[in-house]
């Protein structure tokens, strides 16, 4: 079988889980075991991310390079500090996609969000941050891009991308996450490390849940009302983000230039990403 397809199918298989596992889950597992929604969150993301992940690698071991597969390679400060940035200045471009989108589609992640109101910040910080940085990244720009790489960087981007967008299962989040998916890929071979997406991912996942606990418990709560919210004013939000953007989206590019001279295999880059 085709590399490339296999992991499509892997994707498919562990997008199933995320619809079908929870469900069972709960007329099971937490139907004796009462703990947190975070903890909950937490444990069916190992279960339905991480153990696929391994069976995955230990079923096509022989084909795979572990190394080359996760790229743990170390980045230096200087990239660590320019990463940072790019994870603050990509947001503004993420929020203008999401909210144009929020025109058409129901807004999924603040009903998501909305379930975790009350839980202590470390342990939403794990469950909605740190947790799908590692894993999305390991699976997506980890295993699905080491597996797509003799389909050439652009074809794999739109691959990676469009995989990507189909495993945050709402078209609220689809189309910016197509879109990251695509960047991020080219992040991993400019740095060629995983490391560099990873951060990028936990400043983004780690912003909103941020911005979620200095929102005030009720606002949250409102928020998800998205009807009584006015046509005009959505528009004229998403005008202000659209500012906003133009102001950061420069910045992000020349970040991503500063990112590749001070990569250390920026020969091969030139020839693979020009």
């Amino acid at each position: 079988m085709n590399r490339a397809i296999r992991a499509t199918l892997f994707i498919i298989f562990v997008i199933a889980l995320f619809y079908t596992a929870p469900r069972f889950l709960n007329n099971t597992l937490w139907a004796s075991i009462h703990v947190s929604i975070a903890v909950e969150d937490i444990i069916t993301k190992i279960l339905i991310v991480v153990l696929p992940c391994l069976a995955y690698i230990y079923m096509y071991k022989r084909d795979i390079n572990i190394r080359e597969c996760l790229k743990p390679n170390k980045i230096s400060i200087k990239q660590i500090v320019i990463l940072v940035l790019m994870g603050f200045f990509i947001q503004p471009f993420a929020m203008l996609i999401s909210s144009i989108t929020s025109l058409f589609f129901e807004n999924k992640v603040i009903e998501y969000m909305n379930a975790f109101v009350g839980i202590p910040f470390w342990l939403i910080l794990i469950s909605m941050a740190i947790m799908p940085a590692i894993m999305e990244e390991v699976m997506m720009r980890g295993i699905v891009l080491y597996e797509s790489r003799d389909l050439g960087i652009k074809t794999a981007a739109i691959l990676n991308g469009f995989l990507f967008g189909l495993l945050h299962r709402n078209f609220s989040q689809f189309f910016y996450a197509v879109v990251l998916g695509m960047l991020f890929v080219y992040i991993v071979r400019i740095t060629n490390s995983l490391y560099s997406t990873i951060i990028i991912h936990f400043i983004i996942n780690g912003t909103q849940v941020v911005l979620m606990q200095m929102m005030p418990v009720q606002n949250i709560i409102e928020s998800n009302v998205i009807e009584d919210i006015a046509l005009l004013q959505k528009i004229s939000g998403i005008g202000f983000i659209a500012i906003i953007c133009m102001i950061c989206l420069p910045i992000f590019v020349y970040l991503i230039k500063v990112l590749i001279k001070v990569s250390k295999h920026k020969k091969r880059l030139n020839s693979e990403i020009v």
